[in-house]
């Protein structure tokens, strides 16, 4: 299920049962600072099944999010992280590039 003004990159997969609210922003494509010693490409979005992606939160490319996650309201996941199955990352919180949260974990704005 889809809400309004959704941005789904190309690429991205989506696993069955997710819902995706308004202004989300899935597999957004990173862009790395000319100094960045980051390398190489970055592979798709995978979301689980079952994912809920609330109002403007935004995914990243490169990010995998397991089953059965919420991704609250205006959070933010970058690349190369994980969201482990069944965890909460709440409002505003931003998961950074290169952060696994294990499994069934809850994170508060501020966590990362």
């Amino acid at each position: 299920m889809f809400g309004a003004h959704v941005v789904v990159h190309d690429g991205t997969v989506i696993g069955d049962g997710c819902v995706i609210e308004d202004h989300a922003v899935l597999g957004k494509r990173p862009r790395l600072a000319s100094g960045s010693s980051a390398a190489g490409e970055v592979s798709r979005l995978e979301l689980g099944g079952d994912v809920k992606v609330c109002s403007g939160a935004v995914v990243f490319a490169g990010a995998r999010v397991e089953e059965g996650v919420i991704l609250g309201d205006q959070s933010y996941v970058r690349e190369r992280s994980l969201v482990g199955a069944g965890s909460v990352i709440g409002r505003g919180s931003v998961v950074d590039n290169d952060v696994n949260v294990g499994a069934r974990s809850v994170c508060r704005r501020g966590f990362t």
